[in-house]
């Protein structure tokens, strides 16, 4: 299977560099595409469909990956000539029903046309709850598949997110690519790289991504007594400045801890709202504030995915914007750290939520999370 990468600045660029890059003897049946959310992503998609080729396409918020580059305000697609009978799109709407029977549904389609299918997804919609995703895949295939993805980013200010494939932009949803992975090999890794600080701490209260308590105190006086915080230093409720370097992590015992990004406050009630799901019950500590070491051990952690996948067609990257806000320069070490380990063509954007395993775990749902996916033609 031969992959390509085209990074462009303009929807003209890309459609130029398209055109360049078929030939007689390359016909690309998929692209998978990583587009700021600024771009008439309609538009956009006509010029993969004039060609044929299938999309699998989500908005990004600024900051897309191609190969070792982060590019702003861009366009990144990766071009694949993968056989047509090795993938298939599935998507859905949420409209009346919710991301768990979305999943369900496609991990039932999934396993109904190939005998062991492994899924890549994005999803739109900020009100998205990504263990939602997870539990629907989990509960509709009762095994472990290879499963993996980002939600889509978008604009800061009116938290809109976009998926898109052919002929449909979505901004409540769910997009999956389904491979037969008889076929195509597919792996991956999930790797933060923090380190942990403090005594492991209990949330005593919580409601989806709402923790109200923790240890009986508010969870928001916690937060700000922990990391000496004045509650001024953030406004109109929105912390993610503040919560970009300062993860909590859910800690189970024999387990990768699980990261969840702090996003607002609530100065009333005094609770935080949580990039992603923590449940009543929950073990949790707070993350050391960001260093080096960081990015030099997730690209060790990813590089010992070379004991399932040694060698690669292709590298999609979804990695936390949260990340890239706490990181800043590191980001860029961090990309070519992990692209230099099997020298493959690399696409991904900067997410606001992951899909992703520890190596020999099973999936959850992360933030501030860097999930590397390797595809090979079997």
């Amino acid at each position: 299977m031969k992959s390509i990468t085209l990074k462009a600045g303009s929807i003209n660029e890309i459609k130029t560099k398209i055109d360049n890059a078929l030939s007689s003897d390359y016909k690309p049946t998929l692209a998978i595409i990583f587009a700021d959310y600024s771009f008439d992503l309609e538009e956009l998609s006509k010029i993969f469909q004039d060609n044929e080729i299938l999309i699998f396409g989500a908005s990004s918020s600024n900051q897309n990956i191609e190969g070792e580059e982060i590019l702003e305000q861009s366009i990144v697609a990766m071009l694949l000539d993968i056989n047509k009978n090795n993938f298939v799109l599935y998507h859905e709407e949420t409209k009346n029903t919710n991301t768990y029977e979305i999943s369900k549904n496609a991990a039932s389609f999934a396993k109904a046309k190939y005998k062991n299918p492994a899924i890549i997804a994005v999803t739109s919609s900020i009100k998205t709850d990504g263990v939602s995703v997870v539990e629907g895949i989990n509960d509709e295939m009762k095994r472990n598949i290879p499963f993996y993805g980002g939600m889509a980013a978008g604009d800061l200010q009116n938290l809109i997110t976009y998926i898109f494939t052919n002929n449909k932009l979505i901004d409540d949803g769910a997009l999956f690519l389904i491979i037969n992975n008889n076929k195509v090999k597919v792996s991956g890794i999930a790797s933060s790289g923090w380190e942990t600080v403090g005594i492991e701490k209990t949330v005593t209260k919580a409601e989806g991504k709402i923790v109200y308590t923790i240890d009986g105190m508010p969870a928001l006086d916690i937060f700000l007594k922990y990391y000496n915080i004045k509650e001024d230093s953030f406004e109109n409720n929105r912390m993610s400045e503040i919560g970009t370097q300062t993860p909590l992590q859910i800690i189970e015992e024999g387990k990768q801890p699980v990261l969840r990004a702090v996003m607002f406050a609530n100065k009333e009630d005094r609770s935080i709202l949580f990039g992603g799901r923590i449940t009543e019950g929950a073990k949790i500590k707070f993350s050391i504030l960001p260093s080096f070491e960081i990015i030099d051990k997730t690209v060790n952690e990813v590089k010992s995915l070379q004991t399932k996948a040694k060698k690669a067609d292709a590298l999609i990257m979804f990695s936390c914007s949260s990340r890239y806000y706490a990181f800043g320069p590191l980001m860029e070490d961090e990309v070519k750290g992990i692209k230099d380990i099997w020298d493959a063509p690399l696409a991904g954007f900067f997410s606001w939520g992951e899909y992703g395993n520890a190596l020999n775990e099973a999936t959850n749902f992360h933030n501030e999370t860097c999930i590397l996916v390797v595809l090979k033609e079997i």
